[in-house]
């Protein structure tokens, strides 16, 4: 039964890439400390193909916080959110507060968002600094506030987010899909993903909608969010639509409007 809050997962090297069909969000794991997830690099490129909003996580050791946390940003620049996983180690001693406080302190100087992943149970109450609070309870919605709530962790992680769809695209920086026709004026923004689009291919006005353009040539524009079937993309001044089918996506930064 749907419950309306957005679905995602997270996986890590213990999970083969999964079919992201459905989703609206996925957590990679990107660090161990300061050792790199052997498929942070696979998961996250087929995040980024499927058009979806992406959380590079650090499982944090009781080491240096601020090297694990430039460890992080070393392996995952362009993740739209970053966070520090705090939990038990085993066989290690867990990540201290202390070094816990310095992880986050490091990424808000990076000017990045921060998520802090830790159980309900043990959540501190200031979230040790971080923006967002991603909170693990397997039996029942947090009694504390959340953004992002791990309500399985058994076979594959799942997760949902506290608002809607659009919500979450804003708050990591993409421009939020309505039902308004989306032919204004861009303000002044930075697309952190590209869609690489062949010559021939129709812009749409809306999702499935009236053609806008048809594309004399190959393009790259800038990623501005997604639907389940298109992507919101910016030609030059414009805010328009392309089927996923007919669109590459990898990483880099492009400037988009005026």
């Amino acid at each position: 039964m749907s419950t309306g809050f957005p679905e995602g997962i997270d996986i890590s090297a213990h999970n083969r890439t999964p079919n992201f069909t459905g989703l609206s969000f996925v957590f990679v794991r990107a660090s161990y400390g300061l050792a790199k997830d052997s498929r942070y690099d696979q998961h996250a490129a087929a995040a980024w193909w499927a058009g979806l909003p992406l959380g590079a996580y650090c499982f944090g050791r009781a080491i240096s916080g601020k090297d694990q946390a430039n460890r992080l940003l070393e392996i995952a620049p362009d993740a739209d959110l970053h966070v520090l996983d705090r939990e038990a180690d085993k066989g290690h001693p867990t990540m201290s507060a202390s070094q816990a406080y310095e992880f986050v302190a490091t990424l808000e100087r990076a000017g990045k968002l921060s998520v802090l992943y830790a159980s309900e149970s043990g959540y501190p109450a200031d979230a040790f600094g971080a923006d967002l609070r991603w909170i693990a309870n397997w039996s029942r919605m947090p009694k504390i506030p959340w953004t992002f709530w791990q309500y399985k962790g058994t076979g594959l992680d799942r997760d949902r987010f506290n608002g809607t769809v659009e919500q979450l695209h804003a708050l990591i920086g993409w421009t939020p899909i309505g039902s308004e026709d989306p032919l204004t004026n861009l303000v002044p923004l930075m697309a952190h993903r590209v869609v690489d689009l062949p010559a021939g291919t129709v812009l749409e006005k809306t999702p499935g909608g009236d053609p806008y353009t048809t594309l004399p040539v190959a393009i790259t524009l800038g990623l501005l969010g997604a639907t389940a079937t298109h992507y919101h993309v910016a030609d030059g001044d414009y805010g328009v639509y392309v089927p996923r089918a007919l669109a590459t996506v990898r990483t880099q930064d492009m400037n988009v409007g005026k």
